[in-house]
């Protein structure tokens, strides 16, 4: 067959696919237009979603500042006025402690599933904490520690334990020292980790268990800021006279 025959009948055949292409076309026009509107509404969908929550963001963060910004009201002792930015005052410090507390949980209920919320409901437990409000600040951490892995999730796990251990829960507490131990990875330094676990042990009257972790700390991180005191308490165990410190 000559060349200019073949270039014929392929031509042809092009034509006809062509053709055949057309009349599907032109038949499944209406269910080919629903589908490019489907795939551009998705698009739009998809693209509004990560646009609304990059607002969420900025706006749980802005309003994460403003709640921390509190702390910076001045203390009169014996007055307090309402919280502006121009003129608040607060009677005393525990005062100002519940309302930063407050407004903290306030950002982390109203922006769920941001990093900004996440941030908000750990420094509201850590102020719980310190305020005495031990239940309060636990159900806090908690709530943080099972949102995720990350610093925060950690360093809250690492708030859970030194809130059982204050309220004398050291089984409990020990465990979850253990826990941090056991999977410190880069988040946590593992130095200071088993500082508080050997501590934790002694407030348990577990000494030669304290012992082996200040030894730890001793063998394993030798340019530790933490080694000086832990070789003391070693020592201090040695002897049989350490106390349980704080």
């Amino acid at each position: 067959m000559k060349t200019s025959e073949r270039h014929h009948l392929k031509t042809n055949d092009f034509a006809v696919w062509l053709g055949k292409t057309a009349d599907a076309l032109a038949q499944h026009r209406n269910a080919i237009m629903w589908v490019l509107v489907l795939v551009v509404a998705g698009t739009v969908a998809v693209a509004g979603y990560y646009g609304w929550q990059r607002r969420g963001e900025s706006r749980a963060a802005v309003a994460l500042a403003e709640a921390m910004a509190v702390e910076a009201t001045p203390i009169v002792p014996g007055e307090s006025t309402a919280v502006t930015p121009e003129t608040a005052t607060f009677g005393s410090e525990e005062e100002k402690r519940s309302a930063v507390i407050a407004r903290l949980l306030t950002v982390a209920d109203s922006f769920a599933g941001t990093e900004a919320a996440r941030t908000a409901r750990y420094e509201a437990a850590s102020r719980l904490a310190d305020a005495g409000r031990l239940e309060d600040a636990e159900a806090q951490f908690l709530a943080v520690s099972t949102e995720g892995p990350g610093i925060y999730g950690r360093m809250a796990t690492l708030g859970l334990a030194e809130v059982r251990l204050r309220r004398g829960e050291h089984d409990a507490a020990i465990a979850t020292y253990h826990s941090l131990v056991s999977s410190s990875g880069d988040e946590l330094p593992l130095d200071a980790l088993l500082v508080q676990l050997a501590r934790a042990y002694l407030a348990a009257g577990q000494p030669s268990d304290a012992r082996q972790a200040f030894a730890r700390v001793v063998d394993e991180f030798p340019e530790s800021l933490y080694a000086a005191d832990a070789r003391r308490e070693m020592e201090a165990l040695g002897a049989g006279t350490a106390t349980p410190t704080s």
